[in-house]
């Protein structure tokens, strides 16, 4: 006899019939949705996507008091703009992410996240090529639109409309970098085109109520930004 009985023989498995492993229990795309509505980031952890949820996590909160303590001024538009858009990802990426899971292809996305390449290029200015691998396109669009911010901040010094076109230019961003992640699982992964998000959706909540609850989350913002520029463009042409 060795240590561990290592050198035990296997014992004699013929004619016994073995029970299958239970599949894991699929999650709740509701119980990922409303953590992440409460506490953004928990949403995410709970679909097993922990360092997207813990950087929503760290990152929205840290935003958010930015926002408040800098009310009125550039810091805080610019707290309140990444705590907006983390508080919106964290609650739809955990609900499709649940749907991933449960359809065994969450392991599949992992590096090539549609949603998280959107959002990192929606907050910045290309750091969703980044995390996609797309390294020259993404130190060109940071560099040239870092540049171009600057030279355009210094020609129309608070030129509220400049506020606008850099919030349309960075929704510009967030679609290409969305395009490009998307196309590139398709590429690496032909199957995923025929997979369905209602499918995956069979016996959960449906898509429909996380994306619109996005929608009426980002719309007010949107129109608060609007009405901002307009109203600082009309006092300046009263003035």
């Amino acid at each position: 006899m060795s240590i561990f009985n290592l050198d035990v023989p296997a014992p004699e498995t013929s004619g016994l019939v073995t029970e299958p492993s239970a599949p894991p229990k699929p999650k709740q795309a509701w119980i990922a949705f409303v953590l992440s509505l409460v506490v953004p980031g928990t949403g995410q952890m709970y679909a097993k996507r922990f360092n997207a949820g813990l950087g929503t996590l760290l990152v929205f909160f840290p935003s958010l008091l930015v926002a408040i303590a800098g009310y009125g001024s550039m810091a805080g538009g610019y707290g309140l703009y990444f705590a907006v858009s983390l508080y919106i990802y964290g609650f739809l990426d955990a609900y499709f992410s649940v749907l991933e899971s449960n359809a065994g292809i969450a392991g599949l996305i992992t590096g090539s996240n549609p949603r998280t390449a959107a959002t990192l290029n929606f907050m910045t200015n290309g750091f969703g090529y980044f995390y996609l691998g797309e390294r020259g396109k993404g130190l060109v669009m940071f560099l040239g639109l870092g540049v171009l911010r600057t030279v355009l901040n210094l020609a129309y010094p608070g030129n509220p409309w400049l506020v606008l076109c850099w919030v349309l230019m960075q929704c510009l961003l967030a679609w290409d970098a969305w395009r490009v992640a998307h196309n590139l699982l398709l590429r690496n992964l032909p199957d995923l085109a025929g997979h369905s998000w209602r499918a995956g959706a069979n016996r959960q909540m449906s898509p429909i109520l996380p994306v619109t609850v996005a929608f009426l989350v980002g719309l007010p913002f949107a129109l608060v930004l609007l009405f901002g520029v307009v109203g600082q463009g009309a006092s300046k042409i009263d003035a």
